[in-house]
């Protein structure tokens, strides 16, 4: 399964455009009880949004230690998510998900990063209300 998404804030429209392009595989366990979601993806952000998480200006360099950079927008990361979903119920769903990605492009070059690789887990818990 192919999927993308769009993100553009309303309040902070200053924080700019980021996109998403992935690429699900997705395995039935136990009646469908249980299911595995594998994955590639890549993260897209425009100028204003890799300047706003990424860049340094000139003022902000001329304040700190670090070198400015302006970056232009592209691609911002690439990796591979797995997501584990448990139907407990016909109500509850626990879910257990964690990714991996690199940073790429102007991001990468970044001087505010620690570390090209990032990492995420989490879990979370769900419910189904049903209407009627």
């Amino acid at each position: 399964e192919l999927g993308g998404t769009f993100r553009q804030a309303i309040t902070h429209s200053n924080n700019g455009l980021v996109g998403r392009v992935q690429l699900n595989y997705n395995i039935a366990f136990f009646s469908n009880k249980l299911d595995l979601e594998v994955g590639p993806e890549v993260d897209l952000g425009d100028g204003r949004f890799e300047r706003t998480w990424f860049g340094v200006s000139d003022r902000q360099s001329a304040h700190s230690a670090l070198p400015a950079l302006n970056p232009s927008g592209g691609v911002t990361d690439a990796g591979v998510h797995v997501i584990f979903n448990y139907r407990y119920s016909d109500h509850i769903l626990l879910r257990a998900t964690g990714d991996i990605r690199q940073l790429e492009g102007d991001a990468s070059h970044s001087p505010i990063i620690e570390t090209k690789t990032q990492a995420f887990i989490g879990v979370g818990i769900g419910y189904h209300f049903q209407a009627g």
